[in-house]
């Protein structure tokens, strides 16, 4: 398996708040709490995930319906097969006052982005494990541009205004069982490898 990096480098750092102790009010330093602030993120999160065999990276990769515009993606191909049997790796800056901290806050993420899709299927919003961290799985069947019905199991990760998705893309009724196979076998790989590296 090739490792591959994907994406821009982020700004996001997880802040950590320290309190203090004791009956009396420390003095505070403005400019020491300022340093000690973490910056907003103003990118997608930088990624790396190892490619499996049998899929080709695509240059280039554009998604067809974003979560959002502000986006790094990146895709991997199966070999031998249409540009309908795709893994996604999709890193996002989604748009400030968006609020991702609660589970349904998430969901309704999720939810927007099934609306523009037109997502036909009537599964539920699990938690998932990617790279071993929690986020959220959902399967989409819709018809995309070229009019194919496809599958999508998409998998979403939250950190702040930071949204990464897998996306692992076959089509609905013309996929083989050894096609499905490969792509629930690459998605694995991806998303056990999946780090955020910045």
């Amino acid at each position: 398996m090739k490792r591959v990096t994907a994406l821009v480098s982020c700004a996001a750092v997880l802040a950590v708040g320290l309190a203090g102790c004791g009956t009396e009010t420390p003095e505070s330093d403005p400019q020491s709490q300022t340093s000690s602030e973490s910056p907003a993120a103003t990118a997608p999160a930088q990624l790396t995930y190892d490619a499996p065999d049998g899929f080709t990276a695509v240059s280039n990769a554009q998604v067809e319906f974003p979560v959002t515009e502000n986006y790094e993606a990146s895709a991997l191909q199966l070999d031998d097969a249409s540009a309908n049997y795709m893994i996604y790796v999709v890193s996002y800056l989604l748009e400030p006052g968006v609020l991702t901290e609660t589970r349904n806050q998430q969901e309704a993420v999720v939810a927007e982005y099934d609306d523009v899709l037109g997502n036909l299927d009537e599964g539920a919003v699990n938690l998932a494990l990617v790279g071993g961290d929690q986020g959220l799985f959902r399967r989409a069947l819709f018809s995309n541009s070229s009019g194919k019905r496809v599958y999508q199991d998409n998998t979403f990760l939250f950190n702040g205004l930071q949204l990464i998705q897998v996306t692992c893309q076959w089509e609905e009724k013309d996929s083989t069982p050894e096609q499905r196979t490969a792509m629930y076998e690459g998605c694995q790989a991806v998303q056990q490898s999946l780090e955020i590296t910045g």
